[in-house]
């Protein structure tokens, strides 16, 4: 779920993307900057679909309070199809049609297992993993005792270690027989990964260029006598805060 509370950089981070285009500030009003930085850094949450956190915490240096989280997000009720096929493999037991209607079988990646990828990156822990029944009812496979999570159970999330793409794997096995595998699942899980350099710069440069295109916040950014325009700076700022972006797409 995503939150306009959760910022990915600094004031202080901010002062310096704009010393880096020769503009040299005092005090930043955080009045301006405070919904700057959070508003780059929750298009930057919904653009990547990832959430940076800080365990040991980043203190904000305009004395208000910190706006890079100390903890993982939580997103809920991510529902996702199960992957499926009208033909069954070479393991899987053929099952004659019922009323007309063509049986699906679940689509096989890994051995006996499918496959399902989930809305967020980093995902941490299941918190609430819902799978649909026959008749239609959910049973929470977080919960229920017959169900056991890791690789060889009956279900194991993979995290890409470079790019946070996380899979949900589940075994076919476990799976209920439905007609329909559509919207089977739904999760519900604790994502995120420890903030980088590269995110608060990235983060402060938008919110730069964000605050030199405001025209009442950039009254108290002087261009110091500098030929180069204002909005050439901005400009320059946002492209660079997109490029820095640009290995978390």
């Amino acid at each position: 779920m995503a939150s306009v509370d959760v910022g990915y950089c600094t004031t202080e981070d901010v002062r310096l993307a704009l010393r880096e285009v020769d503009l040299e500030v005092g005090n930043l009003d955080p009045e301006f900057v405070r919904p700057a930085i959070l508003g780059e850094s929750e298009w930057i949450q919904e653009d990547t679909d990832r959430h940076w956190f800080a365990e040991d915490g980043v203190d904000n240096d305009d004395g208000d309070e910190p706006m890079v989280s100390a903890e993982p997000l939580t997103h809920e009720y991510d529902e996702q199809d199960i992957p499926s096929s009208p033909h069954a493999d070479n393991a899987q037991a053929f099952r004659g049609s019922r009323r007309g209607r063509q049986p699906r079988y679940p689509a096989r990646f890994a051995g006996p297992y499918t496959r399902v990828g989930l809305a967020r990156r980093d995902v941490i822990d299941l918190e609430e993993l819902l799978v649909r029944n026959q008749d239609g009812s959910v049973t929470d496979w977080v919960e229920d005792d017959r169900r056991e999570e890791g690789r060889g159970e009956d279900y194991y999330l993979q995290v890409d270690d470079s790019s946070g793409r996380t899979h949900l794997y589940l075994h076919t096995g476990s799976i209920p027989r439905l007609s329909d595998y559509g919207a089977a699942v739904t999760a519900t899980y604790s994502y995120g990964t420890e903030i980088t350099t590269t995110v608060r710069r990235a983060t402060a440069s938008l919110a730069a260029s964000d605050l030199l295109r405001d025209d009442e916040a950039a009254i108290s950014i002087p261009d110091s006598g500098q030929l180069v325009p204002i909005e050439t700076k901005a400009d320059k700022l946002y492209e660079k805060g997109l490029r820095l972006l640009e290995i978390h797409r």
